[in-house]
């Protein structure tokens, strides 16, 4: 009961993001959304914005989701342990998948979104 009672309190202390966490949470959502859609931006006739953009907005939803869940239990997983984690992205490999997803023509993804280093 007293790992409960001090896993909540951690939780209450140390488990909101930072700004910058959270500027980089937003950034990297994008991109995943961005890279997991590309496919999908029109049919047979070729580009088709409102299409593309319904889609984006449904891989937003589903990439913020997914990953706020993941971070979350990486974060909550790390405070129970008796670390502090802190999400980094990592801008290179963001912008590897967005380059691999023009060239493939969104037929290939690669998601390497960032870390959590311990601090």
């Amino acid at each position: 009961m007293a790992e409960i009672v001090d896993l909540v309190d951690k939780t209450k202390k140390y488990f909101p993001f930072t700004p910058s966490e959270i500027r980089g949470i937003i950034i990297t959502i994008m991109a995943i959304a961005f890279i997991i859609s590309f496919s999908e931006w029109g049919d047979a006739n070729g580009v088709d914005v409102s299409i593309g953009l319904i889609n984006f907005s449904i891989a937003i939803l589903i990439a913020g989701v997914s990953f706020l869940v993941h971070l979350s239990a990486q974060r909550i997983t790390s405070l129970y342990a008796g670390m502090r984690a802190e999400y980094k992205p990592w801008t290179f490999g963001l912008i590897l998948g967005v380059i691999i997803a023009f060239i493939s023509n969104g037929r290939a993804w690669v998601l390497l979104p960032g870390l959590y280093s311990i601090i």
